[in-house]
């Protein structure tokens, strides 16, 4: 093996000779081998074949040290053949392995999955749950766990036997979604949904316009973002519109896209600066409006409403519009509040029309700013296993100051509000959720009157849950009563105790506004006028 190695020796097919005859030569151990039997040409033909493997075996008969080359020329065919079997099996066994990482994956999708529904949906019929279940098991299943759309389709069919709000994003759908603002200020669902038309049907009823109907191709309004394009062009809840192309036609009679596909698009318009064009179906007469992009407002935004009180005086009020309930807007609305309370402001009025809710949690702390008594109930909450949970405004606030406790400005001593003066909330029919319940909390402890339009109704509670796919589960689990036990109905919500109807119009005063500002400023002065006979007697 020393000698193979200082002589550099090396299959040379490429010469058609094994070149072991200066080797043999060179080395002395060699010389009793006949060199006839080495230095042959390599002949590949079959005669060729014959004759070495003839040849082999004389060497192997006449000298161990040829036993020793054989093995030697042998490892150099077999190694290049095993690497190139080892290449061209690899992909397969790469795409076996990932197919069983994927069938892991999504069966661990639809356990959790279907563990958590059963664990933590509020109010379930597990034998309807159990029929859905076992038909997505018998169809889909054994197909399913293999494929990521069809896993995706079977968690979809399982949500959709359950309650109206509780939904499966896929991770597309999920990258797709424009999260805190909608293209235009306008979230559109597909009128052919029953549900849509019934909306629309119900508001139609309610305006006294008759009902409206609804093509395969038209869209439903389901949500109008406040201090929006839309909000600002008279565009609300429940309208039933058309899209438009830039010459007026209608769009949809070419193709009737999904509600994703619509989102989509708009966004992609909305980059672009481009127009929404769309007509609005009413019962007087159809209104065509074009939609234009622009700046989103603030989440809390505040002014002060000016008049003339009694005696000439100046009369103040605080106009505050909160258009959605989150950690940032409770921060903001805690400055907006203390600014206009610096500024001498005898009243307020809280705006929150067209705000579609979100954490319950912010909505019960920012009610804390305005109630009196740390034993006022803000809500009660009802989760899956039947269990009613009352929140006043101290366990809010000390629940808050467990979980901030170094950023929360929280008085746990004296729960004082951050004002006592006058509040009216305006409420319509896109006030939804968690909106509805700081609405609701304000209003049964005496805090707050409520003036503009029945609420949309949706007294159910909602969590999201992340998936191991990348996809996420928003649940049902839980319901909210009022302060006064009653429930938030679907199709009913809060009832106002004055009536008014006028869409908000971002940088006017509409004339629930004005109606809004005039009821706070005389209740304010009804205050003032009590507490100068409480001192007076």
């Amino acid at each position: 093996l020393h000698s193979l190695q200082q002589c550099g020796w090396q299959c040379g097919v490429q010469q058609g000779a094994i070149p072991l005859t200066y080797m043999l030569q060179r080395d002395e151990t060699w010389k009793g081998l006949p060199l006839q039997h080495v230095h042959a040409p390599c002949d590949f033909t079959e005669k060729g074949v014959t004759r070495a493997a003839a040849r082999s075996g004389q060497l192997l008969r006449t000298s161990p040290q040829a036993l020793a080359a054989l093995i030697i020329s042998a490892t150099l065919m077999v190694t290049p053949l095993a690497e190139l079997g080892t290449n061209l099996f690899a992909p397969i066994v790469s795409l076996r392995h990932s197919q069983a990482l994927a069938r892991e994956k999504n069966m661990e999708v639809l356990e959790l999955v279907f563990g958590i529904i059963a664990g933590q949906h509020y109010g379930l019929d597990m034998d309807s749950f159990g029929d859905a279940f076992g038909e997505v098991e018998q169809q889909l299943l054994p197909r399913a766990i293999g494929s990521d759309e069809l896993v995706h389709e079977a968690v979809q069919r399982l949500v959709s036997t359950l309650d109206a709000y509780s939904a499966y994003a896929s991770p597309m759908q999920l990258r797709q979604m424009d999260r805190g603002t909608l293209p235009y200020g306008l979230q559109l669902m597909n009128a052919a949904e029953g549900r849509a038309t019934t909306l629309k049907h119900d508001v139609a009823r309610e305006l006294d316009v008759g009902e409206m109907k609804a093509r395969p191709h038209d869209f439903v309004v389901r949500g109008v973002m406040a201090d929006s394009e839309a909000e600002g062009a008279g565009v609300r809840e429940g309208d039933l519109v058309t899209l438009l192309t830039p010459e007026g036609t209608d769009r949809s009679l070419t193709s009737v896209a999904s509600d994703v596909s619509v989102a989509r698009e708009h966004a992609a318009m909305y980059a672009r600066a481009e127009p929404l064009r769309l007509l609005v179906h009413r019962a007087a007469a159809p209104m065509q409006l074009e939609l234009w992009p622009r700046e989103h407002s603030p989440a809390v935004r505040a002014e002060v409403l000016r008049s003339k009180g009694l005696l000439g005086r100046a009369r103040l009020t605080g106009y505050v519009r909160i258009t959605m309930f989150s950690e940032e807007t409770s921060a903001m609305l805690r400055e907006k509040l203390q600014a206009l309370e610096s500024l001498g402001c005898d009243s307020y009025v809280l705006d929150i029309r067209n705000n579609p809710g979100g954490m319950v949690s912010e909505a019960m702390h920012q009610a804390t700013f305005f109630l009196r008594s740390p034993s006022s109930v803000i809500a009660y909450t009802v989760d899956s296993m039947g269990m009613s949970t009352a929140h006043s405004s101290a366990s809010v606030l000390s629940h808050r100051a467990n979980e901030h406790r170094a950023n929360e400005q929280v008085n746990l001593a004296s729960h004082a509000p951050l004002t006592h003066k006058p509040v009216v909330i305006l409420i319509d029919r896109g006030t939804a959720s968690s909106a509805e319940l700081f609405a609701a909390a304000l209003h049964d402890n005496d805090r707050a009157t409520v003036v503009g339009e029945r609420s949309f109704g949706k007294g159910q509670i909602q969590r999201v849950y992340a998936l191991p796919n990348g996809g996420a589960l928003k649940l049902t689990i839980g319901e909210y009563l009022r302060p006064n036990h009653e429930r938030v109905q679907s199709g009913f919500g809060i009832e106002p105790d004055l009536h008014c109807i006028a869409p908000p119009s971002p940088g006017k005063v509409d004339a629930c506004m004005q109606q809004a500002s005039r009821l706070s400023a005389k209740k304010a002065f009804n205050m003032k006028l009590r507490h100068v006979n409480h001192r007076r007697s």
